[in-house]
């Protein structure tokens, strides 16, 4: 939950992964491996991470809060007192809510009064929807895009929690594989500690290509819920469609869902992309 945490305060003080990692001294792609748990950050950069953020080394690693973190929580909890939320006028994401709430209640801070209005507004046990989970795939590909890397974002859920989130990488990894689909399918596996991932759904803001939706069917993800359609590779029916295929696995397929803002995203990037195109610098041959 290291990992969750980091990303979960560093959402709430309005840093991108970008700003994060030149406030650290590190690399965008450092701070993607803590929020995913594929790295451990140092004991240095944990003090300055706390120190950022306002609150103690102990709640970062533990969610235990001490009387120090009590005003940065505090601050935190007007997003459910006015109502629920965030910076940028979006409902706060129920998964970071529920995370928040947790962290609260186990910071002992709030009365009892208070702790029920909370556990009011964040909605009790309703269930997100489908359009909440998408909006996490596109906190996702906007990071993407702010790293000048084609914006698509992805999440797989095993009931209400999120437990695999992937963006694409390939320019800067510098690699064919580096699509979003197939980090948040590591993630999950690793999470949950199994390939197959039969009782799970995946969001994700761009029809896959063929080789994600292959992945899909391998990793026997149930469901697959997809924003905008990609008429160029497209392959879970804009293009062509995989799982029509007598396949072993056949996902169900949800299309469309934030389509307009899933489409936009892209639009804006290719916009920024013509209007600033990247130096090449001549090799020779």
């Amino acid at each position: 939950m290291l990992g969750a945490r980091i990303a979960l305060l560093r959402r709430q003080a309005g840093l991108s992964q970008r700003a994060l990692a030149a406030a650290l001294r590190v690399s965008p792609s450092a701070v993607g491996m803590y929020e995913q748990e594929r790295r451990v950050p140092s004991t240095a950069l944990l003090v300055e991470m706390a120190r950022l953020f306002g609150v103690s080394t102990d709640f970062l690693l533990t969610g235990r809060a001490k009387a120090a973190d009590a005003p940065q929580l505090h601050a935190l909890t007007e997003r459910f007192r006015r109502p629920l939320r965030a910076q940028d006028g979006n409902p706060l994401p129920r998964a970071d809510a529920a995370l928040l709430l947790n962290t609260i209640l186990c910071a002992g801070e709030l009365t009892d009064g208070e702790k029920s209005a909370i556990m009011e507004k964040t909605g009790g046990g309703n269930a997100m929807t489908d359009e909440e989970y998408m909006r996490e795939a596109l906190l996702l590909a906007r990071e993407a895009a702010a790293e000048r890397e084609v914006p698509v974002g992805c999440v797989i859920t095993d009931g209400e929690k999120i437990v695999g989130r992937g963006r694409n990488r390939r320019e800067r990894g510098k690699n064919a594989l580096y699509h979003a689909e197939l980090e948040a399918i590591d993630e999950a596996c690793r999470t949950l500690g199994g390939w197959r991932l039969w009782q799970c759904t995946m969001y994700v803001t761009l029809e896959p290509c063929p080789m994600c939706a292959g992945a899909i069917i391998n990793a026997r993800i149930a469901r697959l819920v997809y924003g905008a359609p990609d008429s160029k590779a497209g392959s879970c029916g804009t293009l062509t469609d995989l799982f029509a295929l007598p396949y072993n696995h056949r996902p169900a397929v949800t299309r469309g869902v934030l389509e307009e803002e899933c489409g936009a995203v892209l639009q804006e990037f290719f916009r920024d992309l013509r209007e600033n195109p990247p130096v090449k610098t001549w090799k020779k041959p």
